[in-house]
């Protein structure tokens, strides 16, 4: 199976707002009439469906059927991706749609959305896409005398008014499009999808327009071989009759797609697919998906076809900056080249120094520039926060003021405790019962109320709580730096008893970036930095599933954000309901959620390299991969749990919840628990997988094919995995489970970190599911790993759990005596009780140049990604090290010196010298570090600086090179293992803390 690696949060390869040189970006044309404009309804797409990455540039008529000099030509400028509803003009209730000046707010896509959807599944092009769509509604292809002024055009040739109007308006698009296209960017336009054949389509004078489409475009946009630029164009027997046989089979660059299979048949019983109309069904080929979506996924596999693709391509990396004023841009290189940075900027708070060591291009990369604080206002440097929202942010609410505000509370105490930030302070606000539209909206009584009273005041009533929080510190002589919102707030704008509007996804992100627009105005004029801070978003309980969507969705898409799942954390009991009236509102640890909040804070927009917008989905050590197929018959896999598992395993087989088929003495699983109102029980489950098993000395084994099943009736209800490990390291669990019509939600926790990964599955109806998850975790110590996997949609309520295995990446014993590990059979143990399993990327040096950058210096001649675990052998000098791994294991007499200085949440084996590539401190935090009686400190590394949860642990004879300052953040535990002669002295210059 193939493993796909899923993100909350999306990152665009291709932005508008970037500045990048030299880049290419490759465009496709859709034009035509209505069904290019689309019908598909858009309630009929899943929340994945909806959004695509691709850039969108739409060109359109005040009056859709219309494209004379009397109907406007509007340009909808670079939209960053295609986002159904957003890719034509009008709205299906008002006058039919062929009446609009927006371009927003439609109820209908066009193919667009399943074109880019399996563009990007099969790689069509290699550089970032885009998308030029212009269409008119109800045009012909030629002028017809006899319609003159009725009805609009693509004639190529005739120049009278309204002759020809859709030719001008097309070539006025192409023109608009690329003039908007950012400075330096280059654009390659790949090929055309023309949808038009109701009116006036006839074989001649198609090939007349494709031959006109293709000189334009040769003549004016630089395509070479413009006569070989591929157009795909749709016909059937009742529209466009014999345009497959006299247009596209005579040209071996024109391709055809039949839309009879996609449901359009003749009578106009179903002209415009995929909108249901005259009854007809929104899916005719019964696949789970509507009918536009569909033919826009055959139009990309019908160019895979056509695109002329040359013998040899050059590799190249999207290479990304993000400045100090949080502003990003990015660049197109070839493989090895070296990227140039843009200028450094400064903030009011924050002088830029430098960008970190630009590396030849060898994967998709972020760097950040670093700074330094800037005091302005004198003082100290006081980072400010806000937590606020409804009723969850306030409480408990009946306690007292001094109990209120449990979640603000919990996030001051993890911000203090994390000694990662300058005198952090936040703000308790909230407000009960208010929906988002009382914070931010057009039309709400009350509307902007809840900004005013709790960030700045704008109707000038009195003043907002950050705004009176701004104003102290600026009085005490300090200087205030504003970093992020911790929003608790949701409920309301859901469904169920205690909403009060119903939000849509459009209002709801409307309304959130009208509000943040507001406060970077006023942060501004306050004199503050108004881009360096960032956000936290909370799910919330008895509101539905779909605010829940949509608060994820809004917290992905902005490079600001972040979501927290607290309805599926350890924090929200929903069996016990400690508030009659509120159902489960208000059963959450909310002290708790506060401080998971601000772990999350600190690991997406701290410690991870590079932040949200990676392609790697490390939270804090934790990362979630998913891999699913599709079968409705046999299963199509026999799983050998033994290749699998290092530790232990366990076979679902029966009825209740706890596995009935388990090694004995092994590590860490119990029993499965209901989430919800989910039951167990016995049954012959659909053509599952087979497995088979035998492990370690126990040599327990056996094969199952038989599966019980869980009852999972309604949305959120589903079922709870714990896992629990004895000892710091790095685990990999997998899970294999099945289902029928059921979708699933898979999130990810460690108890220690209180921290979470989720992933929503994409399941096809009525069909058997195969899931495979695979979470890849990284402990300190003793800890407890939950899996939840809840129902996110489908209409039956069949699961089957079937097997799950955790295998060991490698071990830390902490241990000081000879334990035998005779549990971890088949591990090569030292003398160190250092661990080391299959799977690690090893350090060869074939490259003979020392650089850990080198990708011919590792195994398999592949750079280390930041999942990996290490291994450098024993007499080997690495240099220019990164932060890509996940544990590293170097060996005596061996030396690895550090490009970068802050390899957050890593766990490093030290038996040589650890160093840093110029003399400056080096700042691990949350690290574990073991360094046995052979390993050192190296000389460079001047001032070691440990943040929250960091472990350091010395054997006897382990050293600092030279002498060196420990500061201590946080709580850090410090470790020595003495020898016979007890404990030799190390070289600090000072301890501080």
């Amino acid at each position: 199976m193939l493993k796909i690696l899923l993100t909350v949060a999306f990152y665009l390869l291709f932005s508008i707002q970037s500045s990048a040189q030299n880049s290419t970006v490759d465009i496709f044309i859709i034009a035509g009439q209505s069904n290019a404009a689309g019908r598909g309804v858009v309630s009929n797409l899943t929340e994945l469906q909806k959004t695509q990455n691709a850039q969108f540039f739409g060109s359109w008529h005040k009056f859709l059927n219309n494209a004379t000099s009397e109907s406007p030509q509007y340009h909808s400028g670079w939209l960053p991706q295609t986002i159904a509803g957003k890719t034509r003009a009008g709205i299906s209730t008002q006058n039919n749609g062929n009446y609009s000046e927006t371009f927003v707010n439609s109820d209908w896509f066009g193919p667009e959305i399943g074109f880019v959807k399996r563009a990007n599944e099969i790689n069509l092009t290699p550089n970032p896409m885009a998308i030029i769509k212009y269409t008119v509604d109800g045009s012909a292809l030629i002028a017809d005398p006899a319609t003159t002024y009725q009805v609009s055009d693509w004639d190529t040739v005739k120049t009278g008014f309204a002759d020809g109007d859709c030719w001008k308006g097309f070539k006025a698009a192409l023109t608009a499009a690329v003039d908007s296209l950012p400075e330096d960017t280059t654009p390659n336009f790949k090929g055309m999808i023309w949808w038009q054949g109701e009116n006036g389509t006839n074989a001649t004078d198609l090939k007349v327009f494709i031959t006109a489409v293709r000189n334009h475009l040769g003549a004016n946009f630089g395509v070479q071989k413009s006569s070989q630029f591929p157009v795909i164009i749709t016909g059937n027997k009742f529209w466009g009759a014999g345009l497959k046989t006299n247009v596209a089979d005579l040209d071996d660059y024109v391709g055809f797609i039949d839309s009879v299979t996609y449901g359009q048949i003749g009578g106009y019983t179903n002209t415009h697919i995929g909108s249901g109309e005259n009854g007809q069904s929104l899916d005719v080929d019964d696949n789970g998906t509507n009918d536009v979506f569909d033919i826009g996924q055959a139009y990309a596999n019908e160019m895979a076809l056509l695109i002329d693709t040359p013998e040899t391509e050059v590799t190249t990396y999207q290479i990304n900056f993000i400045n100090v004023d949080g502003s990003e841009t990015s660049q197109t290189v070839n493989k090895e080249e070296v990227a140039t940075p843009p200028a450094g900027l400064n903030t009011t708070d924050k002088k830029f120094t430098e960008w970190p060591t630009i590396k030849p291009a060898y994967k998709n990369t972020t760097y950040t520039a670093l700074y330094e604080d800037v005091v302005t206002g004198g003082g100290n440097i006081v980072d400010v926060f806000i937590a606020t929202g409804q009723s969850n942010a306030v409480y408990p609410l009946y306690n007292g003021e001094d109990n209120k505000y449990a979640f603000g509370r919990g996030v001051q105490e993890k911000l203090t405790a994390s000694g990662q930030f300058s005198n952090p302070t936040v703000v308790l606000a909230g407000e009960p019962g208010r929906p988002i539209a009382y914070w931010w909206a057009e039309f709400w009584p009350g509307a902007y109320n809840g900004y005013d009273s709790q960030f700045f005041d704008i109707n000038n009533n009195g003043t907002g709580k950050l705004e009176a929080k701004i104003n102290q510190i600026l009085a005490n002589g300090d200087t205030p730096r504003f970093r992020g919102i911790f929003w608790f707030q949701g409920e309301s704008d859901g469904l169920g008893p205690y909403a009060t509007a119903d939000t849509s996804q459009e209002n709801y992100q409307a309304r959130w970036s009208g509000l943040l627009e507001q406060l970077n105005t006023d942060l501004q004029a306050a004199g503050l930095s108004h881009s360096d801070y960032h956000f936290v978003f909370n799910t919330v309980s008895e509101s539905g599933n779909k605010i829940n969507q949509i608060l994820t969705n809004v917290a992905n898409t902005n490079s600001k954000g972040a979501i927290y799942d607290a309805v599926n954390s350890p924090y929200h009991d929903q069996d016990v309901i400690i508030e009659k009236a509120y159902g489960n509102l208000h059963d959450y640890d909310h002290f708790s959620v506060g401080t998971a909040n601000a772990q999350l804070f600190i690991d997406s927009f701290l410690n991870i390299q590079p932040p949200n917008n990676s392609t790697d989905n490390s939270t804090a050590g934790v990362s979630l991969t998913l891999s699913q197929t599709t079968n409705a018959g046999q299963g199509v896999t026999s799983i050998d749990l033994t290749s699998q598992g290092g530790l232990d395993w366990a076979v679902w087989n029966g009825g209740n919840s706890t596995p009935n088929q388990s090694m004995a003495g092994g590590s860490g699983f119990s029993g499965l628990s209901a989430i919800g109102s989910t039951t167990f029980g016995n049954g012959f489950f659909h053509s599952q997988n087979s497995y088979n098993w035998s492990n370690a000395s126990e040599q327990n084994s056996g094969s199952t094919t038989l599966a019980g099943n869980a009852t999972i009736s309604s949305m959120g209800d589903g079922v709870s995995l714990t896992v629990t490990v004895d000892s710091a390291g790095s685990y990999q669990l997998k899970f294999y489970a099945s289902t029928y019509d059921v979708n699933l939600t898979a999130t990810a926790a460690l108890s220690s970190g209180s921290f979470s990964d989720s992933v929503v599955g994409n399941y096809v109806k009525n069909s058997v599911e195969k899931y495979e998850y695979t979470i890849d975790f990284t402990t300190q110590g003793a800890d407890t790993l939950t899996l939840d996997l809840t129902k996110s949609d489908g209409a039956s309520f069949i699961f089957a759990q079937e097997a799950f295995s955790l295998k060991a990446m490698n071990i830390i014993d902490d241990d000081t005596d000879d334990t035998d590990d005779s549990d971890n059979e088949g591990q090569d143990t030292n003398d160190n009780d250092q661990t080391l399993f299959e799977g690690a990327t090893i350090w060869d040096g074939q490259a003979n140049d020392n650089l850990w950058s080198t990708a011919l210096n590792w195994s398999d001649n592949l750079l280390p990604n930041i999942a990996d675990d290490i291994y450098i052998g024993t007499s080997k000098l690495v240099t220019d090290a990164s932060a890509d791994f996940a544990s590293l294991y170097l060996d005596a007499d061996s030396q690895v010196s550090f490009s970068f200085f802050y390899p957050n949440n890593k766990i490093f084996n030290i038996n040589g010298v650890l160093d840093l590539d110029s003399p400056t401190a080096f700042r691990p935090y949350g690290s574990y570090f073991h360094l046995s009686s052979t390993g050192s400190f190296g000389s460079s590394v001047q001032w070691l600086d440990l943040g929250q949860n960091s472990i350091l642990s010395f054997d006897d004879g382990a050293t600092f090179e030279s002498y060196t300052s420990l500061e201590i953040r946080g709580t850090v535990s410090l470790d020595f293992k003495l020898s016979e002669t007890g404990f030799s002295p190390l070289n600090l210059g000072g301890l501080y803390d």
